[in-house]
């Protein structure tokens, strides 16, 4: 097991550079554990609805989908297929879960937690968020961390170290750069995006009606307004993270770029659904915290280097590297393999975070039609809102999609734009199925069912003065026999 002790003689120092710009106090550390264990339970409940669907073989993302996606599948949710291995799997991640928020056997729970967080995010492939990932090598960040020094049931055990108050190491000044790097070079790479150039950004992904939320769409009624509050987004992005790592002033410039980057990610979560986005951009500030002038720090400096020193090392060097070519492709900096590796894992980088904002595709519509052999057919649409779902009738499977932000996730990105029939056909699959054991179908003559489709219709009214529509049938299968 790796340890971030191991061989160690702790030396203290005073306000060095290195500490005022790399140390964690020890106290904030214990705090970031306990958000960090909150946000991962928050992550597996949400999905519990959705084990059924989105990650046994008899839903929407059979195992075979997992394989053709990743060469090497390293997630332990693809050793079984039903409901009951996923729900064993969930049981112990969420304990796992518990046990990381208390504080117990932190050193051995971390790397667990981890890894099944990272199962699941692979298993359902169409699922994680930005704010999933994010989250994902954030703790992979925390092994080689001692998050349970403080506020936890471990050091109720061994006692608390009061002449330690803070760490510095590779693993604390890695994970400090991994925070910072997400913002950053988010912002590089929105530079080079002509929407972000000519101010329109902001316009553009507030005219997804997908994921606008009332104050989002009052704000693009004003469109100077949203021109300032897109150059407003780069400006933060690029410069706070600047400010967090400035060797005068540090305190200073740390607690204004901490402020500036936490009312950005709240910001966005008041104008976009962003699920957990905005919890998780927010927790990720919790290190950079000042320390306390009279803070002690604990310098981990092994008389030789341990795994638990070269592993952080390197992963910095990837860190930075792999952002740098996530800016530009083209720049092969990275063997693929180890690129493979990493994705493998769920540690790729690159953080666009909408860079290139899509133009014109105000409303994406989703919808499954059956249809008889009578030449009839009955419409069910994928969302709950009447509103905007013209005629189509009302069905809790495909609703549900909507009413989930994961669901929704996948409903617009995989489906709405596939790779390949895969996914589609996985889908009509399902709801097939679904249709025929539903009891409140029973009065329809089932033999009657010819095809199921789906059909996705896109909205454009950004620039013009009334809507214009285009449907399209993503895929046919026919009815089953049954």
């Amino acid at each position: 097991m790796l340890s971030y002790n191991q061989g160690v003689e702790p030396q203290e120092i005073k306000e060095s550079i290195l500490a005022k710009l790399f140390a964690i106090d020890l106290r904030t550390l214990a705090i970031f554990r306990i958000v960090l264990g909150i946000l991962c339970l928050g992550y597996f409940f949400s999905i519990l609805p959705l084990l059924d669907i989105f990650f046994t073989d008899s839903g929407v993302v059979p195992r075979e989908l997992v394989h053709l996606r990743y060469r090497r599948v390293v997630s332990v949710n693809v050793l079984g297929g039903s409901y009951a291995f996923q729900l064993s799997l969930w049981i112990l991640s969420v304990l796992s879960a518990t046990l990381f928020l208390v504080g117990y056997r932190v050193l051995w729970i971390t790397p667990v937690l981890w890894y099944l967080l990272t199962s699941f995010h692979i298993r359902c492939i169409h699922m994680p968020t930005v704010g999933d990932e994010i989250l994902s090598i954030t703790l992979l960040w925390c092994i080689f961390l001692p998050l349970g020094e403080r506020i936890s049931l471990d050091s109720l055990r061994s006692g608390v170290d009061k002449a330690k108050a803070s760490i510095l190491s590779f693993a604390s000044a890695g994970l400090l750069l991994q925070i910072a790097a997400v913002f950053f070079f988010s912002a590089l790479m929105k530079l080079g995006s002509p929407a972000w150039q000519s101010g329109h950004a902001l316009s553009v992904v507030l005219s997804d009606e997908t994921w606008i939320r009332p104050l989002g769409s009052a704000l693009r009624n004003y469109e100077e307004l949203s021109q300032w509050l897109t150059y407003s987004v780069l400006l933060i992005e690029f410069c706070a993270p600047i400010l967090l790592f400035l060797p005068f002033f540090t305190r200073l410039f740390r607690g204004v770029g901490i402020l500036a980057l936490s009312g950005l990610a709240f910001g966005m979560g008041l104008c976009i659904q962003l699920g957990n986005i905005p919890f998780v951009l927010f927790a990720l500030l919790l290190p950079f915290v000042p320390l306390s002038r009279s803070a002690t720090v604990k310098i981990i400096r092994p008389p030789a280097l341990t795994i638990s020193q070269i592993i952080p090392a390197l992963m910095i060097a990837f860190l930075i590297v792999a952002n740098i070519q996530a800016i530009n492709p083209s720049i092969r900096l990275i063997p693929l393999r180890l690129q493979t590796l990493a994705r493998s894992f769920n540690a790729a980088q690159g953080w666009g975070m909408y860079a290139n904002p899509y133009v014109g595709s105000g409303r994406v519509r989703v919808e499954l039609r059956v249809s008889f052999d009578d030449d009839t057919s009955k419409v069910y649409a994928f969302g709950s809102s009447r509103e905007f779902w013209e005629q189509t009738s009302s069905w809790k499977w495909t609703e549900l999609f909507w009413d989930s932000f994961h669901g929704r996730m996948y409903l617009y990105d995989e489906i709405s734009y596939p790779e390949t029939e895969r996914e589609t056909t996985a889908l009509l699959d399902w709801l097939s199925r679904k249709w025929f054991t539903e009891n409140e179908f029973s009065s329809i003559e089932q033999k009657n069912v010819t095809t199921f489709s789906l059909e996705k219709t896109t909205y454009n009214f950004v620039g013009t003065a009334s809507e214009t529509k285009e449907t399209v049938v993503l895929q046919t299968l026919p009815a089953p026999r049954r």
